[in-house]
């Protein structure tokens, strides 16, 4: 039903069409609003990893992404950790890679390993 765009000439060019409607970043596709009546249409919002500069601070922390996942993916992730569904607190996905350094020196990675 619509995907996170981070280029301001596409979004630019968005903001003028008639079939869709921009918010920040965030595009939705009117034709796919009206599609939401199917019952076996599956609602699909894609949401890109952004960089979180704040985590990839941190001393051990080489690179850190971070993604807000859907309304539905975040009620699945919630089911599956036993955690009861809750509209006003969400999700988010943090992903980041250690340092080498760190990783040795907390023996997580042995100097015959290769990253």
């Amino acid at each position: 039903m619509g995907e996170d765009i981070r280029d301001p000439l596409e979004l630019a060019r968005l903001e003028k069409r008639k079939d869709c409607c921009v918010m920040g970043n965030i595009v939705f596709y009117n034709d796919r609003f009206k599609r939401l009546k199917s019952p076996d249409l599956e609602l699909e919002m894609l949401i890109q990893a952004k960089p979180f500069p704040e985590v990839e601070n941190i001393s051990c922390v080489s690179e850190a992404m971070v993604a807000l996942p859907s309304r539905l993916s975040d009620s699945y992730i919630k089911s599956r950790m036993g955690i009861e569904p809750n509209n006003s607190m969400g999700t988010f996905l943090l992903g980041l890679d250690l340092k080498p350094d760190f990783l040795y020196k907390y023996g997580i990675l042995r100097t015959s390993q290769s990253l």
